[in-house]
């Protein structure tokens, strides 16, 4: 049913969901087309149409995205697919198909919607080359662009944003949202919409509060990569110069217990490193609980019960790992433990690190490590939906960690505080003037150290990971428009933030509510960052 309505378009489906994806680009046959033309398929709403294959038509855009090219044709004398239709209000018209051999005709380029904001007709197909003395073939006509005197795109685009993430507060599927965004290092754009708190009609402000849980991480990873950059820390040191404990660490040969109740395990090959917890390639489990190996890891929940980040730390690392360190990405509690090398490696307890090295020197002034002692007063309520798909209030959301300071979450925040994290990422380490890191350090952490594999269990597909965070390896198979060297991560409870260096455009986009079995997934979050790139 999801897939009905979010996801790209696949070589036997190629149309995307009808609201958010990309159609399927056919480059060879295979699917559901094995002969003949085969047409790009459809984007959703928000999505590009996919590129034809042997002749076939580009798939169009929905509302918002560009059509997808025409096929070549493949046979002599052969007509070159169509490009697909630019978007209904933003977008490009696709490329038409160069024509066979043999003097056969291009295909005509996409047009743009006119009802477009913005967009350009798509070139028209080279004609085949003529064999024989017979003539080259025609080029297909060029596509109509937008009206040259339509409204500039900026107005139209966050107005868009806008009323969808009004419409997504006003349908129940979050209670509220706050969205900024800066192009160029510039504020171009901030909204809110809904209620912090529904039963006092609170509305959601600009300074509202967020849980932001996972995006705790790259804050985590920054506060490592200072610590490198100092001498106090290296990538290659071993954990266990900073955690005993993980000098006795072993790995799973199984996820299935023996008779005994034991998990069969081996050695280290290599020992665990302060990169592998940066790159997620630890082997560290989390809090699933489907296997064997997976009830062991539960059984020591990082954010269960009481102690310290060290107590806590040492706790988990008593249970095997899933692999070898190295190469395989797996979203677990790899933020927590780096949380306590920087905690040794600085001499001092992690939230005052990074509290003095990151948040106060970037002015973070409503950021901080959620106590029982914080004030509340423009925190954010936690929701979740009941069996009926109504929003009701979460008494203790699972994510705080009252009392200690885990690296993977625990950080509540602004959307106006962690833009300020996330534009000094985008200049290369440094926000105003205030430099964090060094240009060369955000380079290696925002390229990918692995390069597949992440949240593919997710159906989520271009995506490999830096050094604390998702980078997108490529940008035609992401959903949300992401452009190949972009980087992002989102949190537990729907927020994300995202950089995209090759377009300059930075967001944050905030919203509260828990994962459970009535709550949808906050696609709402993703979406309005899909739309962020038609022109903020």
């Amino acid at each position: 049913m999801l897939r009905f309505f979010v996801g790209n378009g696949t070589a036997d489906n190629p149309n995307a969901g009808i609201l958010l994806g990309n159609g399927h680009s056919y480059t060879t046959y295979g699917g559901a087309c094995t002969t003949g033309a085969c047409d790009g398929g459809n984007g959703g709403l928000i999505g590009n149409g996919g590129d034809g294959f042997a002749g076939g038509n580009g798939g169009a855009a929905g509302w918002f995205g560009s059509g997808g090219n025409g096929g070549a044709a493949t046979t002599a004398g052969g007509t070159g697919g169509r490009g697909g239709s630019g978007g209904l209000f933003v977008g490009d018209g696709g490329q038409g198909g160069s024509g066979g051999t043999g003097g056969g005709t291009g295909g005509d380029g996409g047009n743009a919607s006119v009802l477009s904001f913005f967009g350009t007709g798509g070139l028209g197909g080279v004609g085949g080359v003529g064999i024989d003395g017979s003539p080259a073939g025609k080029s297909g006509f060029n596509g109509t662009p937008a009206g040259p005197n339509g409204p500039s795109l900026a107005r139209p685009a966050r107005i868009a944003l806008d009323l969808f993430l009004n419409g997504g507060a006003l349908l129940g599927l979050q209670s509220g949202y706050v969205a900024m965004f800066a192009r160029d290092g510039e504020l171009v754009h901030s909204t809110t919409a809904g209620y912090a708190d529904i039963a006092t009609q609170t509305p959601m402000r600009l300074d509202t509060q967020f849980r932001i849980a996972s995006m705790t991480k790259p804050i985590t990873a920054v506060a490592a990569m200072i610590l490198v950059e100092e001498g106090r820390l290296g990538l290659d040191d071993p954990v266990s110069r900073y955690i005993p404990a993980a000098a006795d660490l072993r790995v799973a040969t199984s996820q299935t217990a023996l008779p005994d109740g034991t998990i069969p395990s081996v050695p280290l090959d290599e020992p665990l490193t302060v990169r592998d917890l940066l790159k997620f390639a630890s082997g560290i489990g989390g809090n699933a609980a489907t296997s064997d190996l997976d009830r062991i890891w539960a059984a020591n929940n990082l954010y269960a019960g009481s102690g310290s980040l060290a107590t806590r730390v040492d706790r988990i690392l008593t249970a095997p790992l899933y692999e070898q360190p190295g190469d395989v990405w797996r979203y677990g509690w790899s933020a927590d433990v780096l949380a306590r090398v920087v905690e040794v490696a600085a001499g001092e307890a992690f939230g005052d690190f990074v509290t003095g090295r990151i948040i106060d020197p970037l002015g973070m002034t409503s950021t901080e490590f959620l106590t029982a002692e914080s004030p509340r007063d423009r925190l954010a309520t936690v929701y979740t939906q009941n069996s009926a798909g109504r929003l009701v209030a979460v008494e203790r959301p699972s994510g705080d960690s009252l009392g200690w300071t885990p690296g993977g979450s625990g950080l509540v925040s602004t959307a106006g505080d962690y833009l300020r994290f996330a534009l000094m990422l985008w200049n290369d380490g440094t926000y105003q003037d205030t430099q964090i890191l060094k240009p060369e350090t955000v380079a290696l952490m925002t390229q990918p150290a692995v390069q597949s594999g992440v949240l593919i269990d997710e159906g989520i597909e271009g995506l490999g990971w830096g050094l604390g965070m998702a980078v997108v390896v490529d940008g035609d198979a992401t959903a949300t428009f992401d452009r190949t060297g972009d980087y992002w991560w989102s949190g537990f409870y729907g927020t994300t933030f995202f950089v995209s260096p090759t377009t300059g455009l930075v967001g944050v986009v905030l919203s509260q509510n828990q994962p459970g079995p009535y709550s949808p997934t906050p696609y709402v979050v993703y979406i309005a960052q899909a739309l962020a790139f038609f022109g903020l």
